[in-house]
């Protein structure tokens, strides 16, 4: 890690960053999900939440594009992080909707087998869709938290350095080598 000299307003702005993503894992995943699953179906539970997060997400690009044109390079590479670690976010989601609409596929015109009128293999199949969902939040959320501890910090990684470098930034120019004339 390499630590920046930046201002505590720099700091703020960058964090704003992770708490963001934090707050999109732990309030639209876990706790929206919970007072939607105590009203509603387990599905709009699960989906209503990805709605949401899907908003978010496209609203941190949007930001991120702003940021890179009018923010310090520092507070840009926060938020271009958090951005970027919404991309395994978004391949649990992928995961979801592929098993639970292969799974709607597969159920074109079948009956229902139960007496509630529920098909028992479409709950197995959405709870398995699920997890991995599930276990993606919590390692993001983990992963987000670091994040936001290296921005108090002002710290970035050389990684992200290399990956976005700094557009202002000019490296000093070689000197040029001479041979030493030989002394009379």
């Amino acid at each position: 890690m390499i630590k920046l000299e930046v201002s505590q307003a720099q700091i703020k702005h960058a964090k704003q960053a992770h708490e963001l993503f934090t707050i999109n894992l732990i309030l639209v995943h876990i706790f929206l999900s919970v007072a939607i699953m105590k009203f509603l179906d387990i599905r709009y539970a699960i989906n209503v939440p990805i709605s949401v997060s899907l908003l978010l997400i496209v609203w941190t690009y949007f930001k991120v594009q702003t940021i890179k044109k009018t923010a310090s390079y520092f507070v840009y590479l926060h938020w271009q992080i958090a951005f970027n670690w919404y991309k395994p976010l978004l391949g649990a989601y992928v995961f979801y909707w592929l098993m639970t609409g292969g799974n709607a596929l597969l159920n074109l015109g079948k009956t229902v087998d139960s007496m509630d009128g529920t098909n028992p293999f479409d709950l197995i199949v959405l709870m398995i869709a699920t997890v991995p969902l599930f276990l993606m939040v919590l390692f993001l959320f983990v992963v987000g938290s670091g994040l936001m501890f290296n921005a108090t910090k002002a710290e970035v990684s050389e990684k992200w350095i290399k990956q976005y470098p700094n557009p202002e930034f000019k490296p000093k120019p070689k000197p040029k080598l001479t041979k030493p004339k030989p002394a009379p």
